[in-house]
């Protein structure tokens, strides 16, 4: 933030302040703590950043309600005074600026536990399976269709191992998303499987639209055309397929989940000791709780 300081000095020097109101030191501290935080935020957003610091300077000072003319007035009295203040406020600016920081980082870090916690809790498991291929006819096996019914994050997981004395050059895992309708083109991918003789785990999240597809098959092992030319020894110990919402719905699931108890419109509620009510418990019921230091009788 130093570097702000050389362009106050440079901004009092300017003459023709026509509005000599002084801003004060609590709002001089503020204006040069916002203007700092606009500066390094244009420069982290923004690659090509080529704005200055006394581009910056006025629309922060019309939100404080001084203009220009009074942050001239204000730096250039400041400047002639034999113990100039600037400094200090300077000072309190850099430090005004370290609490922003600290408070955006703590909220940033709040941000993000919130929304791993939203993916976590709203993660759905749609498949879940196992399989030993020993054979061509165990490919049939690793194939899985489902409906779509709701856009988000699919991802495909598969836990396994190739082992060492299997000849077969490559496998993968293939998957095709349609539409039953017609309306949207099929769409094919596949992920290929590493052969490292032992345990390997592959996964691969895919972004489906609701709207565009309604089914999505999965060969979980599968090989490129004319490929095949030995039996498989492969084992499976997890294939499986779990769905996430998108980011914005988890939130509110997450939020409905902790908060949604104090988060409903009273009104809808109805006090039943305000007014009478046909359905009055009656015996035999029995109160499950003691009134008043009084056991309920039988």
């Amino acid at each position: 933030m130093r570097k702000i300081l050389p362009i106050l000095m440079l901004l009092s020097m300017l003459a023709g302040c026509r509005d000599r109101q002084m801003i004060p030191d609590d709002d001089l501290k503020a204006i040069i703590s916002e203007v700092y935080l606009a500066d390094c935020y244009l420069r982290e957003m923004r690659s090509q950043y080529d704005r200055d610091t006394m581009t910056i300077l006025a629309p922060v000072l019309e939100r404080y309600g001084y203009t220009m003319d009074q942050m001239k007035h204000t730096l250039y009295v400041m400047s002639q005074r034999k113990t100039s203040s600037l400094p200090r406020i300077v000072d309190m600016a850099v430090e005004d600026y370290a609490a922003r920081l600290r408070r955006y980082r703590a909220g940033y870090d709040i941000s993000l536990r919130w929304d791993t916690l939203s993916n976590r809790m709203a993660t759905l498991e749609l498949m879940l399976d196992s399989l030993k291929a020993r054979d061509t006819s165990d490919f049939a096996k690793t194939r899985f269709e489902m409906p779509i019914y709701r856009t988000g994050i699919y991802t495909i997981t598969m836990s396994y191992k190739i082992d060492s004395a299997d000849r077969n050059k490559n496998y993968l895992i293939k998957y095709t998303l349609s539409d039953t309708m017609g309306r949207s083109p099929k769409n094919n991918g596949s992920v290929w499987l590493g052969r490292m003789g032992r345990k390997s785990l592959s996964t691969s999240d895919i972004k489906i639209d609701a709207d565009k597809y309604n089914r999505m098959s999965v060969d979980f092992l599968a090989v490129a055309a004319g490929r095949l030319i030995n039996q498989p020894i492969v084992d499976i110990d997890t294939m499986s397929v779990t769905y996430r919402p998108p980011i914005e719905k988890a939130r509110q699931m997450n939020y409905q989940r902790y908060f949604g108890l104090f988060n409903q419109d009273t009104v809808k509620f109805k006090v039943y000791e305000t007014e009478k009510d046909s359905s009055a418990l009656r015996p035999p019921f029995r109160v499950p709780y003691a009134v008043s230091g009084h056991k309920s009788r039988p």
